[in-house]
């Protein structure tokens, strides 16, 4: 209130206002602003018909604008805002005026306004501004009170050019800062945040905190060119506060978003920074030591010690089976399978057909390396390897049952998918045995290929007999007659295998 009553002091005389006896103590600062009703209604004097006599007394363009400008400050008339942007001629007035546009329109509710004023606001804005200033001014606009109710009305009625800009901003708008779906779509969407963060670092380290904070969630992540949203996001990033919760948070979404383009360096700096204003930041701790461990294609050797912040490498990794593993594309912990080069036709296929499963008890595939020396196919770190970890879970009866009901669904599975299996011995299985009860996941399809679904079901009732017979044979006195039976032919169906099972377990 002091800053617009100091303008309204320093333009007193050109804007040709009557005072009161308390008015203009407050003008002159001989007293305090402490009454808001006083306070109103002495800038209420300012209206429409004041300005447009204010304008007739100043004919130096430049004034005109600073006049205008100090008004916009404190007054929610549409048609003020208009004679303001109108005023705008040299280019660092319009990009000042952008900034100042937001804070004017979201003080008016723009729903009592005509779409024809609404439609002359926006053409003047086009007129006016240009680049990220149109897209600043324009993304201020969205955010005034009761826009999107007349912006609704006027649509379909802007110019192309406007339109071209004005529904990508209102994607963004909807999807970002009022965190709702966009009616607009995903490719408008992407478009509108490439225009917003087009801006100068100084723009967008102006807008609210909670909408650099949701900029920095989704839109930089929308950014099609790497430089532009790399240059948005730190940006952003340094515009927040180093201590918070927000900014360890967001320079982990970044630093993510940067291992998953593999730009390693970009990361790897980001992540000394987050060390240096959080010591005790783990994962960033742990990411980095990734990044500086052996690797094979995007996987590190090893996986987080029991403190989270570097990775325990094998003395000597188990390459014939499952490797542990850290995916920098992912950062998490995986199990890895690793293959040579002479293999990479068939391994390629198997990750192929592995890839298109989305089957109960399958592991899905988190990532491969297809090409170099070490070829690679990772899986979630579940469990341990069944060679290793079975074991001490077949002593009892139910977990060897539900292991072996857990295999049949599986392989059950596979061979409605059209794909074959050569075996189903223990070491393509990851086992959880934590679980309540064990978890079972078949992880390693090495050999499998396509297969018409009745030929893969009749192949698969063998196999499954054989894995079921390896994990009960301790309990064989105690099954059911109907279960040893099956448990006695070469190939027994699947479907009579599972009831059996279930059976058994009951």
């Amino acid at each position: 209130m002091k800053r617009h009553l100091r303008f309204i002091k320093t333009h007193r005389r050109a804007l040709g206002v009557r005072l009161n006896a308390e008015e203009d103590l407050l003008v002159n600062g001989a007293r305090e602003p402490e009454h808001r009703g006083v306070a109103l209604a002495l800038l209420s004097k300012i209206d429409h018909p004041t300005i447009t006599k204010a304008l007739d007394r100043v004919e130096d363009p430049k004034a005109r604008t600073d006049l205008l400008a100090g008004v916009v400050r404190f007054s929610d008339d549409l048609g003020i805002l208009l004679l303001y942007v109108e005023s705008l001629a040299d280019s660092e007035s319009r990009r000042k005026a952008a900034g100042a546009f937001s804070l004017a329109v979201a003080r008016m509710d723009l729903s009592e306004a005509s779409p024809a004023r609404v439609e002359r606001l926006l053409a003047v804005l086009t007129e006016v501004f240009a680049g990220h200033e149109r897209a600043q001014a324009l993304f201020g606009l969205l955010h005034a009170p009761g826009f999107s109710e007349v912006f609704d009305s006027v649509r379909d009625h802007l110019p192309p050019d406007l339109k071209e800009v004005i529904v990508p901003l209102a994607a963004v708008h909807e999807e970002i800062v009022l965190g709702q779906e966009t009616r607009h779509g995903h490719g408008a969407l992407k478009k509108g945040c490439a225009l917003l963060l087009a801006a100068p670092a100084d723009v967008l380290s102006a807008y609210p905190r909670e909408v650099r904070v949701r900029l920095l969630e989704s839109a930089v992540a929308l950014v099609a060119d790497d430089r532009a949203a790399d240059r948005a996001a730190s940006a952003l990033i340094e515009s927040l506060p180093k201590d918070s919760d927000d900014f360890v948070r967001l320079s982990l979404l970044r630093a993510g978003e940067l291992l998953r383009l593999h730009a390693d360096e970009r990361a790897k700096w980001l992540l000394r920074r987050l060390e240096g204003a959080r010591a005790q930041c783990n994962e960033a701790a742990l990411w980095r030591d990734a990044l500086d461990s052996p690797q094979l294609g995007r996987f590190a050797i090893g996986w987080p010690s029991a403190n989270g912040r570097r990775l325990e490498v094998p003395k000597e990794p188990d390459r014939k089976g499952f490797v542990p593993a850290f995916s920098l594309d992912a950062q998490t912990p995986v199990w890895l399978r690793t293959a040579g080069p002479k293999q990479a036709q068939s391994f390629a296929a198997e990750v192929k057909l592995h890839r298109g499963l989305v089957l109960g008890g399958v592991a899905p595939v988190l990532g491969a390396t297809l090409k170099g020396k070490h070829l690679s196919v990772a899986v979630p770190s579940r469990g341990v390897p069944a060679k290793i970890g079975l074991e001490r879970l077949l002593g009892d009866r139910r977990f060897a049952l539900d292991l072996a009901t857990q295999a049949v669904g599986a392989l059950g599975g596979l061979a409605h998918a059209g794909v074959r299996l050569p075996d189903a011995r223990r070491w393509r299985f990851l086992v959880e045995g934590d679980a309540t009860p064990p978890r079972l996941w078949l992880a390693d399809l090495s050999g499998a290929r396509e297969s018409d679904p009745l030929e893969a079901r009749k192949a698969h009732g063998g196999l499954a007999r054989g894995f079921a017979r390896e994990v009960l044979s301790a309990h064989e006195s105690m099954l059911p007659p109907a279960l040893r039976r099956l448990l006695l032919r070469r190939r027994p169906r699947l479907e009579e295998l599972a009831a059996a099972l279930a059976d058994a377990l009951r």
